[in-house]
């Protein structure tokens, strides 16, 4: 008896033989039930038992017995690659399912040209057999007209590897990869073209990239053509194709950068739009070559008319009156229209829906022109459903605990669904409060709990979030420092050997320097006893020898504190510190040396002599000249209210904070405010025996400007008073100071307020400071600033009289460096100063390098 077989084949026919190959798969399943009757396999077509058969329909079905990989050509494709994309398998049952899942599976793979697969019965079950067609491997990758990257360099830029398989659409990609690195580098003109050709092995071929390199991109001018209502420096205002990187002092070369333009073209429609010019457009850009290697950039811009708004209205809401869905529209009957007003009207009825759990909820604005260059617009709504929320499913999490992520979510499975808590949980999740993840994509999907709910699956891409630094800074206040730093944000105390993944806090560091010594070892966990309650400590020594001529000063201890959050945007803290203060090398006077300085005006011409120790400047008539030609000064020493300081002090602190903080960004704010009330108590009650406390108010408040500036209002008001017990004064350590580069720039550090018989500073016990500043772009990542700074220090407690403030003016540079930090540069100018204080400006400056 001739042997029977059923097959099928998912290669689309081609050519002439088309009509054959389409009813050969057909005829050989129309053949099968009556072969596999012959061969007295069961019915798979039959119905399936009753449901509380013990048998399973699939059990009746032949089993596989073997499975052959044959090959047309050559078989540049692995058996077992084929074999492990197949769901038949050796000693399970078949079935017509699995054989046509296996057949869309391996032609997914993208590796075969044709594939069939064939079931013929066998004693005992059938036997697989698989036909497959390959797709020709590729063995060579040439580069062909490339000057400015070697073939090795445009290798690792692409994704295509020999060996793999070779179709279209990763030669493509490769292609694309290829212009994409050229154009970054300032090659506007580049052209990438392939071709594959035979290979040198039999079954493998070549890819050949041939590159045009052309000349290079480097923006001499940036051109806007058609556009007459803004002038030129606005335009260029918003867009970055034009930004020199001035940190690259070695490279200030603008190039031409293709997703730059893209990017600019969008920018600038949208500063037409949000101006009424609704019908702007950017109709092209076009690189106009000057030279070899410079071009112009010119935008090539249609304006239109600048529209008005005729009337605003809502239609669709069935559910909500259009007052509670908008209270106040941005966009107003006579009024210039504007995109992002409009923007924030959409944004504000989709809110008001997705807050009530309609997740479908979708707003569509309607623009009709009348005349006159009138707009009326019309926002459609079509409210959809009420969802609740089902099941939470996270991925991507490879080394943090699914606890963490969903602790920080606001909304739970059966919760209503809420579309704005999503918002702020995903924002919690980026860089609001974990900063764990690359990228964090929220998705919601039907749910099988039922039509009224929403799952949600939340996907994320994590990144390195332990750091190892080593460096040096330098302030106008520390002077040199070089320090070692090792930090973990998502630290696991029992996760050895790599301690990540709980999401706690872990940061160690030691610096030392000219006029200062530090150690600080600090843990947090955020979520103690699974609540939303932060415990921490630190462990820390200081050494300080910035704070005065006449004495130093060493801190040694350790604190626990707790910070709970209150609402979205508010906390409060608790902090207990144990630390022994230690005030030391207290100047007990006598025959100093020194070196001849420079002249200087405020010397009167008598000449300048400098301490060396001190860097603090003497006139000639305290200065004499000895035997072995050098200089000395005799000096009285400390004043006996800087002496009685000396000693050794045991602290025991108590504070309590209240934190009001909705910032847009810590390091960089725009918009938004910060205020903290704090107060604290040290006393012999705790342990301790020092007896104060403190009481602290201090502010922050950041506007945006047009033309992305930025204008903020800063200040802070601080008592402190003895609480009782044998303390006679507060310790100078506790005492309040201004001046440097944290509040009155103008001054010296600490330099403002009372001061002793030789001048120097012992601060006082009531202190309060005000700054105004306002910073504009430059280039990017350097804005400029100009500020005003004023504030008093007062000798006595709850004293808070203005008749001995100082204040400055002054201007600055900020300069935000990737990775570091900012760095600051002030010059500030007294011009209301008290009877201890001069009025010669003073440079301010503090910068962080890491490396």
């Amino acid at each position: 008896m001739k042997e029977s077989s059923a097959s099928a084949n998912i290669r689309r026919p081609e050519g002439a033989h088309s009509f054959l190959l389409t009813l050969a798969p057909l005829a050989a399943a129309l053949a099968w039930p009556a072969m596999v009757s012959a061969q007295a396999l069961p019915d798979m077509n039959a119905p399936g038992p009753p449901e509380d058969t013990a048998l399973s329909a699939e059990s009746s079905n032949p089993v596989v017995r073997s499975i052959d990989i044959k090959f047309r050509g050559q078989a540049t494709v692995d058996r077992e690659r084929i074999l492990s994309n197949m769901r038949l398998k050796v000693g399970e049952p078949y079935t017509k399912e699995k054989e046509e899942d296996d057949l869309r599976a391996l032609y997914n793979t993208g590796d075969l040209l044709d594939v069939q697969i064939t079931a013929a019965p066998v004693s005992g079950g059938v036997k697989i057999t698989v036909m497959a067609e390959a797709r020709a491997g590729l063995g060579e990758i040439e580069f062909t007209g490339n000057t400015v990257f070697n073939s090795e360099r445009l290798q690792l830029e692409i994704s295509l590897k020999t060996g793999q398989s070779i179709d279209d659409t990763k030669l493509a990609k490769a292609k694309q990869d290829i212009l994409d690195l050229y154009k970054s580098k300032g090659y506007p003109d580049v052209t990438v073209d392939y071709a594959v050709t035979r290979g040198s092995t039999p079954g493998f071929s070549r890819a050949v990239f041939t590159i045009n390199e052309g000349g290079r991109g480097i923006i001499r001018d940036v051109i806007f053509e058609g556009g007459t209502s803004f002038s030129h420096g606005k335009l260029a205002g918003e867009i970055k194709s034009d930004n020199r990187n001035w940190l690259k002092f070695w490279d200030l070369k603008r190039r031409v950068d293709r997703t730059k333009i893209e990017a600019d073209m969008k920018s600038i429609e949208q500063f037409y739009q949000n101006a009424g010019y609704l019908d702007a457009r950017v109709l092209g850009v076009e690189p106009r070559r000057v030279d070899e290697d410079k071009v112009d950039l010119v935008f090539r811009i249609h304006e239109g008319p600048v529209y008005t708004v005729s009337g605003v209205g809502v239609v669709g809401n069935r559910l909500y009156q259009t007052e509670q869905l908008i209270p106040v529209f941005q966009l107003e009957a006579g009024q210039r229209f504007s995109l992002a007003d409009m923007k924030t009207d959409l944004e504000t009825i989709a809110d008001y829906y997705g807050s009530r759990g309609y997740a479908d909820a979708n707003v569509v604005p309607r623009i009709d022109k009348l005349k006159d260059n009138q707009l009326n617009i019309t926002y459609a709504i079509e409210e959809g459903r009420q969802f609740k929320v089902g099941k939470i499913n996270i991925s991507g999490n490879q080394k943090t605990r699914e606890e963490v992520i969903r602790r920080e979510l606001l909304i739970a499975p059966t919760d209503e669904y809420n579309t704005i808590k999503i918002r702020k949980s995903q924002n919690r999740l980026g860089t609001g409060n974990l900063d764990y993840f690359e990228s964090v994509d929220f998705t919601p999907v039907a749910s099988d709990l039922g039509p009224e709910y929403k799952d949600i699956n939340i996907d994320v891409k994590e990144k390195a979030t332990g750091t190892v630094q080593f460096g040096a800074g330098f302030s106008s206040i520390d002077n040199l420092v070089g320090f070692a730093e090792v930090s973990q944000r998502n630290f696991d105390i029992t996760n050895w050997p790599s301690f990540t993944g709980a999401g706690q806090r872990f940061r160690m560091r030691i610096q030392a320097g000219t006029k200062r010594k530090d150690f600080i070892m600090s843990f947090t966990e955020p979520y103690f006893m699974g609540q939303r309650l932060a415990v921490g400590t630190d462990l820390f020594y200081t050494e300080k020898t910035y704070l005065s001529d006449y004495y130093d000063e060493r801190d040694i201890g350790a604190n626990i504190n707790l910070r709970k959050p209150i609402s979205d945007n508010t906390y409060a803290t608790l902090t207990y510190t144990a630390q022994n203060v230690e005030i030391y090398d207290v100047d007990q006077g006598g025959t100093v040396q020194v070196q001849q300085g420079d002249f200087r005006s405020s010397d009167k011409g008598s000449g300048a002599y400098v301490d060396p120790k001190t860097r603090r400047r003497y006139p000639a008539d305290e200065v004499y000249k000895s035997e072995n030609g050098k200089y000395y000064r005799t000096s009285g020493g400390a004043s006996p209210e800087i002496a009685q300081e000396e000693g050794k002090y045991f602290q025991s602190k108590l504070a309590a904070a209240w934190v009001f903080d909705n910032r847009n960004d810590l390091q960089a704010p725009t918009k938004g405010h910060k205020i903290t009330f704090e107060t604290d108590l040290s006393g012999t009650f705790l342990g301790g025996d020092v007896d104060t406390y403190s009481v602290n108010l201090s502010g922050q408040k950041y506007w945006k400007m047009p033309w992305n500036t930025v204008f903020s209002v800063q200040g802070e008001i601080n008592t402190v008073d003895t609480a009782g017990g044998d303390s006679e004064r507060v310790p100078i350590f506790e005492r309040e100071f201004l001046g440097g580069a944290n509040n009155l720039r103008g001054f010296d550090y600490r330099d403002v307020g009372p001061k002793d018989i030789n001048g120097e500073p012992i601060g006082g016990n009531s202190a309060a400071w005000l700054t105004l500043e306002y910073t504009f772009p430059i280039f990017a990542k350097v804005r400029g600033a100009i500020f005003a700074d004023a504030g008093f220090v007062n000798r006595d407690s709850w004293e808070f009289s203005t008749s001995d403030y100082n204040a400055d003016v002054g201007f600055g540079i900020r300069v935000a460096i990737p990775h570091i930090g900012p760095i600051k540069l002030d010059y500030g100018i007294p011009v209301t100063t008290d009877e201890h204080n001069d009025g010669s400006g003073k440079f301010n400056f503090s910068m962080d390098y890491k490396f």
